[in-house]
């Protein structure tokens, strides 16, 4: 199995990747932190020693860096059996990109869509692709005319939004592109650094609350993993792979079809202000 883990340097991703590796996958962690990166791979190195892992140094919040990951990643490694989604970030105030787009965003959407995209024509018979983000569990609608947050932003609001984005393109792309099995995976509230750049009494609240209701990274990866090698079918999953049958809201294709649309609209203009 050769997977491609983004978010792999720490949380989920880090040990989504440990997994892979000490199941004997060939596997590429992405990060944009060099000295992480090393960190990780060392860490993972350690405890899966004859594994294959590379590093690959990527800004993912770009669109021309995701751009440059795939086209590496076309040309170095045969096709990818697994693409797990688990780069994620979480800012107390809106900004944007050095392209246009807000951060939030462009990391935890954008860049899984685009990655998605550019790596279609690279994937083995019967991949899969796992978004790690809300599985159909947030309790909100989606706003197309605010995925750029144009509208309005808030720290915890545009991090569940950009949740029912990605449940709402998952939903899409199993639609369009049967042959690969696609799904949205929402591990609930898990104890990893996506909070440290938030206020100090956010962070503890969260602490708190964390104590009390938190996964651990190596739960979700086991989750991560059930889906990575089980039969179960593309679609929205929560903690312990329960699946989550999509509401109304997001199964409307016209909805999906509608995302899809200003996605690519958006992602243009990133690529042209860029």
């Amino acid at each position: 199995m050769i997977a491609l883990v983004t978010g792999g340097t720490d949380g989920i991703g880090k040990a989504v990747a440990l997994e892979l590796a000490k199941q004997g996958a060939q596997v590429i962690i992405v990060g944009r932190n060099a000295q992480k990166g090393e960190h990780a791979l060392s860490d993972i190195r350690a405890q899966a020693p004859n594994t294959t892992i590379t590093y690959r140094q990527a800004d993912l919040s770009l669109m021309r860096e995701v751009n440059g990951l795939a086209e590496w990643v076309k040309s170095t490694y045969p096709p990818l059996n697994l693409l797990v989604h688990s780069a994620g970030v979480m800012l107390p105030r809106k900004t944007l990109t050095t392209e246009g787009l807000e951060t939030v965003f462009a990391v935890q959407y954008f860049a899984r869509y685009w990655l998605n995209m550019n790596l279609l024509s690279h994937f083995a018979p019967d991949a899969r692709v796992i978004n790690i983000s809300a599985g159909g569990t947030m309790p909100i609608k989606l706003h197309v005319d605010n995925i750029n947050s144009q509208k309005l932003y808030h720290g915890v609001y545009t991090l569940m939004h950009e949740s029912v984005a990605n449940d709402v393109m998952t939903l899409r792309l199993i639609r369009t592109h049967p042959h690969i099995r696609f799904y949205g995976y929402g591990p609930f509230y898990v104890k990893t650094n996506l909070f440290s750049n938030m206020p100090f009494f956010f962070k503890l609240y969260s602490n708190v609350f964390g104590s009390l209701m938190a996964g651990t990274p190596e739960r979700s990866a086991r989750d991560v993993m059930n889906l990575a090698t089980g039969e179960y079918e593309a679609g929205l999953y929560a903690r312990n792979c329960k699946r989550i049958m999509p509401n109304k809201h997001r199964a409307d294709v016209h909805l999906q079809d509608e995302l899809y649309t200003a996605t690519e609209n958006l992602i243009q203009m990133a690529l042209r202000h860029g």
